[in-house]
């Protein structure tokens, strides 16, 4: 990801006071993607590491935000590395959306 395209780091975007919006918005769409596909083959979806997340607290906002970055760091040792995926894509995604309103 590119954040230096606008003169921003990647921890300005992440201490920016847009980010945890733009988190909540990202956590929001991949559930609603998620509760959409089962709704709409009207079957049980097989588990997916969103799914432990949520089970976890994990996909809180701030809860989300100190993830991300211990994540992002290489400090969290007990993630699955499907778990870390999730974790950066969405942080990846909200990162981009704070970058690109600025």
């Amino acid at each position: 990801m590119n954040t230096d395209q606008k003169g921003m780091t990647m921890g300005e975007a992440i201490k920016h006071p847009l980010f945890p919006t733009e988190v909540k918005k990202a956590i929001r769409n991949a559930l609603k993607v998620r509760s959409d596909a089962a709704y709409k083959y009207g079957a049980r979806l097989k588990r997916h590491p969103i799914d432990s997340l949520k089970e976890q607290g994990s996909l809180q906002t701030e809860e989300f935000i100190d993830t991300y970055v211990e994540v992002l760091n290489k400090t969290k040792k007990r993630m699955s590395s499907s778990q870390r995926v999730v974790v950066l894509y969405l942080g990846n995604m909200a990162v981009q959306e704070v970058v690109n309103k600025q």
